[in-house]
C-alpha cells in the first residue's frame, strides 16, 4: 500500500495487511504460507515488530532482549524495496498483539488515516495455557529461561520480571488474556477489518484456513502452498552443551546464513529441532489450573467473536 504518512514527506510503502499474533499461535507458519503467494510480499525479516518499537529501540534486561527488533522507518522500508506494488504487502509479527495500544498508535503515525481504514488485521488465537506452555519451552529449548514453568507463569514473578526490564514475551499470562487485545484492534479497524482464526483452524485444516485468508486480503484464493505442516517446533533441550554450540555467534554461521537460501536453512532447523529437542507434555494439573485462570476471558472472547470456545475449557 502506497500511504502519504503523518511524518512521510513523500509516499512510501507500508503493509496492507497484519498478522498479528498471538504470539505461539501459527503466525510463522501462517507468515510462510503467505510468503509463497505469488501475489503476497512478506518482508525480509520475518517478525519486525517494527509497530511496536517505532523509534524507540527495546533495551530489556532479559536473556532474550529482542535486539533485533526493526525500529526505524527507514530499515523498515528497506524490508520491502524488492516488493512489486502491485503485490499485497504483510507484516507478520506477534508483538503487535500484546502490544496493541502502541502498536496501534505507530500505525496512526505512519499511515495516512484514509489508507489505515483500508488495512486488515488478522489474529491467530490458540488455548491459552497450551499456548503458555509452548511460550515457555520457546525460550528454554535456547537456554534462555532459568525458571520451571510452575514459577515462571506466577503472576508475582512475572510482574516482577516486568517491574525490572524484561523482554514482555517472558509474560506468559499476559500474551493470552486475548479478549481486551482483539477488542482495540476491532474498535480502531472496524469488525469487517479484523479477521480472528484459532490455532486449531490451521492445523486441522491449512489449505482452508489459508484459501479464507487469501480471499479476505484480495488475491488468488486457489492457489496451493508447498509443504503445508507444522513450523517452529519446540522442546526440552536433549544436550545443553550442543545449544549453547550452535545458538553461540561465529564466523562460519554467519557465512553459511548468507550462501545458504532461506527454505533450506528453515528445513535443517527443522531436521535439527526433531533430533536436539524431545517433546514434553505439559502437566494436566498446571494446565487445569491455567485454564481455570483464562476462564473468564475465554467466555468473554467467545462472545465478541461469535465462537463457541467451550472446547478450550
Amino acid at each position: 500500500m502506497l500511504t502519504q504518512g503523518p511524518q512521510s514527506r513523500e509516499p512510501v510503502l507500508l503493509p496492507d495487511f497484519f498478522v498479528v499474533g498471538a504470539a505461539k499461535s501459527g503466525t510463522t507458519l501462517l507468515h510462510d504460507y503467505l510468503a509463497q503467494h505469488p501475489e503476497v510480499s512478506m518482508p525480509t525479516q520475518k517478525e519486525p515488530r517494527f509497530f511496536s518499537f517505532a523509534d524507540s529501540p527495546p533495551c530489556f534486561a532479559s536473556p532474550d532482549n529482542l535486539d533485533n527488533s526493526i525500529t526505524s522507518l527507514s530499515e523498515y522500508l528497506s524490508l520491502f524495496e524488492q516488493a512489486d506494488r502491485d503485490k499485497k504487502l504483510g507484516d507478520a509479527s506477534p508483538s503487535y498483539l500484546y502490544l496493541h495500544q502502541q502498536t496501534i498508535r505507530n500505525m496512526e503515525r505512519f499511515y495516512d488515516p484514509r489508507d489505515l481504514r483500508q488495512v486488515h488485521i488478522i489474529v491467530l488465537l490458540r488455548q491459552p495455557a497450551d499456548r503458555a506452555w509452548s511460550q515457555y519451552w520457546s525460550f528454554a529449548r535456547l537456554l534462555q529461561e532459568p525458571l520451571p514453568y510452575e514459577q515462571a507463569i506466577k503472576p508475582e514473578h512475572i510482574q516482577q520480571r516486568l517491574q525490572t526490564n524484561w523482554n514482555v514475551f517472558y509474560d506468559y499470562l499476559g500474551f493470552g488474556a486475548y479478549t481486551s487485545q482483539v477488542r482495540a484492534y476491532m474498535a480502531q479497524f472496524g469488525r469487517q477489518n479484523v479477521s480472528v482464526y484459532l490455532f486449531e483452524d490451521l492445523i486441522s485444516d491449512p489449505l482452508a484456513l489459508c484459501r479464507t485468508v487469501f480471499k479476505t486480503i484480495g488475491v488468488d484464493d486457489g492457489f496451493i502452498p508447498k509443504e503445508l505442516g507444522a513450523r517452529n517446533p519446540s522442546g526440552e533441550p536433549r544436550s545443553q552443551a550442543l545449544i549453547k554450540l550452535l545458538t553461540a555467534s561465529s564466523p562460519i554461521k554467519a557465512a553459511f546464513k548468507a550462501i545458504v537460501p532461506k527454505a533450506q536453512r528453515q528445513r535443517l532447523r527443522e531436521i535439527l529441532a526433531h533430533v536436539l529437542l524431545k517433546k514434553v507434555a505439559q502437566p494436566a494439573k498446571l494446565r487445569r489450573e491455567l485454564t481455570r485462570y483464562f476462564s473468564d476471558d475465554i467466555d468473554s472472547l467467545g462472545e465478541l467473536i461469535q465462537r463457541d470456545l467451550s472446547h478450550w475449557k
